[in-house]
């Protein structure tokens, strides 16, 4: 398949896809909808071939939407997106907290959650991964433009990854904030610890820094034809269909605002460098903390974050 318009990769057939609800609930005066539907990418697992998403509907009727993304090894009812989905549902957002793929109930048998998606020796299984993701949010904004939303998103760590190649690859997710987020894929997996395990299992293969090394390059001029034609190079590297820098220039200047780490192992100052170079961001702000003190400071940015996209997507 030829993958030469920006977004085809994460294509699926345009049919009305059945989303049921498989539970309601009240907190308070929020009404908490438990929904599901079927993945548009089916993989060899029954269990992740089910999506699922929480939607915490506000007290009065309103056409703001926001997704927000979990973390690798989160769930779709981690404390931290629980909260921000319950605040922004009490400022007026249709919320929306899906369940990423291979984690949560989409945890295959015998399978620890999220390590199918990424950490695993399997690279086809978590491109496809990473794909699907991208995909079911997009079914989710078909689902939500029937209703009229405009829609915003928040994502934290893999979710902010997640979020920065979905800005570029659908336009209906208007501003975001991503926290402890970045873009370019390879170098966080060879330069950050999250890295850690594929690199072994890299190196088990013969793999060593040159191979690397050839691999920025590459990349280096994928992206410089992309910018030249406007259209995706042919690449045997599947990944660099999924990376936030492939999709940069297509948001920009980019309606984002990035929350990261000055002192963050995972995702290093570079990548989100590179990824501002390309993407110019509303704002970059840099909190005197690593990878998870940036999430435990939490409790003091969501009312802000939820506030100012609150005021963007109302303009």
């Amino acid at each position: 398949m030829s993958y030469t318009e920006i977004g085809e990769f994460f294509r699926y057939p345009k049919h009305t896809f059945n989303i049921r609800e498989l539970q309601l609930t009240y907190e308070g005066p929020i009404k908490h909808h438990l929904l599901a539907f079927e993945s548009p990418l089916v993989t060899p697992y029954a269990e992740n071939n089910t999506s699922y998403f929480h939607w915490y509907e506000p007290m009065k009727r309103s056409n703001l939407a926001l997704l927000v993304i979990h973390g690798w090894r989160g769930s779709d009812r981690s404390w931290h997106e629980t909260k921000i989905a319950w605040h922004g549902a009490k400022l007026g957002f249709n919320t929306v907290v899906p369940c990423l793929p291979y984690h949560g109930r989409r945890t295959p048998k015998g399978a620890m959650p999220g390590i199918y998606f990424f950490g695993s020796p399997d690279e086809k299984r978590s491109i496809n991964a990473f794909r699907q993701s991208i995909m079911e949010f997009m079914v989710i904004a078909d689902w939500g433009e029937s209703m009229g939303w405009q829609w915003g998103v928040i994502g934290t760590s893999l979710g902010g990854i997640l979020l920065n190649t979905l800005m570029g690859v659908d336009p209906r997710y208007k501003w975001g904030v991503s926290i402890v987020g970045g873009a370019h894929i390879h170098r966080i997996v060879w330069e950050g610890i999250f890295g850690l395990a594929v690199r072994y299992y890299f190196k088990k293969r013969g793999l060593t820094k040159k191979d690397y090394l050839y691999i920025l390059d590459d990349y280096a001029k994928f992206l410089d034809e992309l910018n030249h034609t406007g259209k995706l190079p042919q690449t045997r590297w599947l990944w660099y269909y999924l990376d936030p820098l492939t999709y940069a220039r297509y948001n920009s200047p980019r309606k984002v605002v990035l929350i990261n780490g000055l002192f963050d192992p995972i995702i290093p100052r570079r990548v989100v460098r590179e990824f501002s170079q390309r993407a110019h961001p509303s704002a970059v702000i840099w909190l005197p903390a690593g990878h998870f003190g940036v999430i435990m400071a939490a409790p003091i940015t969501i009312y802000w974050m939820l506030k100012f996209l609150k005021y963007k997507l109302s303009e």
